[in-house]
């Protein structure tokens, strides 16, 4: 981490995902310098109609599906399923807030951006680029920027032509550049390149990047120069132009309209895509059995750790929805025809069912963000994609407890200056959304965020444990149960109490004394088994809690959480109120 740049540490934090796959912890790492990138969308910026597969599935079937299938204008957003934020616009800024930090914490280092058909969404990313440079501003080390401007001489030229007019030009953006041979990155076919003026193509470094490996624009230099942004395993690596090796893509899912004869979806590995366990199924099936999985994907990286390269591209973050195509285009070209939709049917230019086809995305099988969906299989791939960067990059030590000592949570904090480490969490993520929405007609708002974790510590004694929290501002006044809660994982252990969690603390107070309830059953049902003492002061919270009545010894990890969750549903922790740390991390307590 950059010394000017404010480190939360957050390869050292704890999660386990839906299938209690664990986060690895103290990684050796391969690459140690790695670099990480993943493809980020700003497509949804138009307005129309909601049309979501997963939603019409749930509601009638194949049939209800079917009808959606051949609705709505041509080349506009069919969505997959719904994102966890809502469908969301790209430049909905608290949605661009939550993505940077979900990012930072999974150990990006770079987005790319897609513009590869022409198109540059110049006030949507005025808007992300905005909201990057604020969080740079406030001391976070956000991932840096690079523009995947495609294959096509003719759409990259108008790509690559109004980035350098409106943001390579301007200053302001200069910081945000990833840098490859000490230049600004893009990605961009040697033809755009050759064309520049020198003074202009000696600015940057420039790569051709396009999909498949065994295709000519990859073949014709044997991948020199080029890097691929898809590809089906085993991928190639994409090399410099001498040669070296230097990246390779990872897929976490594929294309809906046969992915080059495969009809590879997210379960896809060993050569194999598992067959679809009814007709009229389109992968639907696959959804809650083998999709959650992520197979694809795990196949994909083990190969990336194989090639050991020193950069890693990841498809995709926020893609989420496909154009619907007729298959009738000018001149009466049939592209599609032939052409194998989610393993189910054969596009039919004559049949009015089957004349409809879709490139990119279907539905939870078909398709390829890692970003949390709401149900379905919610935030697994988020997690799948932590631990892999983790064992591709490495994770530090977990920080070991020093100044341990007895705290009197009544007297002055400076008690605590001496006691480390410090658990960090991001200043200003409390801020309120007020927002509209890509499709549809709905209205987002969220203003849940009350009050906002910055800086906790944790000391012990032979018979206590002490909890620091600090705030930005003032702690507000308890009000409910979800009030400045303290969650435990007491025994770390993922397979007991309500997704690990053993006990929290304080969603009752009664004077100077606030509830330990236990989870009970693995279930959001909890018994009181004590109390717990609290004082507030200003910004700060203190907790003093025996060690015996949670079991603790020497290790444990635990959570922070205001105005999050109140009814079971650990999904809330990434957006509602502020936890500390964010989402399902944990900060881990280690003597």
């Amino acid at each position: 981490m950059d010394n000017k740049y404010i480190d939360l540490y957050q390869d050292t934090w704890a999660a386990a995902d839906n299938l209690k796959r664990e986060l690895p912890l103290d990684v050796k790492g391969l690459q140690k310098d790695g670099k990480v990138g993943i493809f980020y969308f700003m497509w949804h910026c138009g307005r129309g109609p909601l049309m979501d597969h997963t939603v019409a599935y749930a509601m009638g079937g194949a049939d209800e599906f079917e009808k959606m299938l051949a609705s709505g204008p041509l080349g506009f957003a069919h969505y997959w399923a719904e994102p966890y934020f809502g469908y969301y616009r790209s430049d909905d800024e608290w949605v661009i807030r939550k993505h940077i930090y979900q990012l930072m914490n999974a150990g990006i280092d770079f987005i790319f951006f897609d513009v590869t058909n022409g198109l540059i969404y110049a006030p949507v990313l005025e808007v992300i680029l905005k909201v990057w440079n604020e969080v740079r501003a406030e001391g976070y080390k956000t991932p840096d920027v690079i523009f995947n401007c495609g294959d096509s001489f003719d759409n990259s030229s108008r790509s690559f032509g109004a980035l350098l007019e409106k943001f390579y030009s301007d200053k302001q953006y200069d910081n945000l550049w990833f840098n490859w041979e000490n230049k600004p990155l893009v990605l961009a076919p040697r033809s755009l390149a050759e064309s520049l003026p020198a003074d202009v193509r000696d600015r940057f470094t420039f790569r051709k990047c396009w999909a498949m490996t065994n295709d000519e624009w990859y073949t014709s230099t044997d991948g020199k120069g080029a890097w691929a942004w898809a590809d089906m395993y085993p991928q190639m690596p994409g090399k410099s132009e001498t040669g070296e090796v230097e990246q390779v893509i990872v897929m976490c899912g594929f294309w809906v309209n046969g992915s080059y004869g495969t009809n590879a979806g997210r379960s896809f590995h060993d050569g194999k895509q598992p067959p679809n366990k009814k007709e009229r199924d389109y992968g639907f099936s696959l959804v809650d059995d083998t999709t959650p999985h992520g197979y694809a994907f795990q196949e994909q990286f083990e190969r990336a750790k194989e090639i050991n390269p020193p950069i890693v591209m990841i498809t995709g973050w926020n893609e989420w929805w496909a154009g619907r195509w007729d298959n009738y285009l000018p001149g009466g070209v049939n592209p599609a025809k032939g052409q194998l939709i989610a393993n189910t049917y054969i596009v039919d230019p004559e049949d009015p069912m089957k004349r409809n086809y879709y490139v990119d995305c279907l539905n939870g099988e078909y398709s390829r963000d890692i970003e949390p969906v709401k149900g379905l299989f919610n935030d697994n791939y988020y997690y799948q994609m932590v631990s892999n960067i983790r064992e591709y990059k490495g994770s530090r030590p977990i920080p070991c407890a020093d100044g341990q000592k007895t705290i009197d949570i009544n007297g002055c904090p400076c008690q605590w200056n001496d006691v480390g480490p410090e658990y960090l969490d991001y200043k200003g993520d409390t801020v309120k959304r007020d927002a509209v929405s890509h499709v549809g007609e709905i209205h987002y708002v969220n203003d849940s965020g009350r009050n906002d974790f910055v800086t906790m510590k944790v000391s012990s004694d032979d018979e206590f444990i002490y909890f620091y929290a600090e705030c930005a501002d003032s702690i507000t006044a308890p009000e409910g149960t979800n009030w400045m809660n303290l969650f435990i994982n007491a025994d770390r252990s993922y397979n007991t109490g309500w997704y690990g969690y053993n006990f929290v603390l304080n969603r009752f107070q009664n004077g100077n004394e606030i509830s330990v309830e236990a989870f009970k059953d693995s279930e959001w049902a909890m018994e009181k088994v004590g109390t717990a003492e609290y004082c507030v002061k200003g910004n700060i919270i203190q907790i003093k809690v025996s060690k015996a009545l949670l079991g603790i010894k020497d290790s444990f990890e635990f959570k922070w959480a205001d105005n999050s969750v109140s009814d079971g549903d650990i999904m809330k922790f990434i957006d509602m109120g502020d936890v500390a740390p964010n989402d399902r991390f944990n900060y881990i307590f280690k003597k």
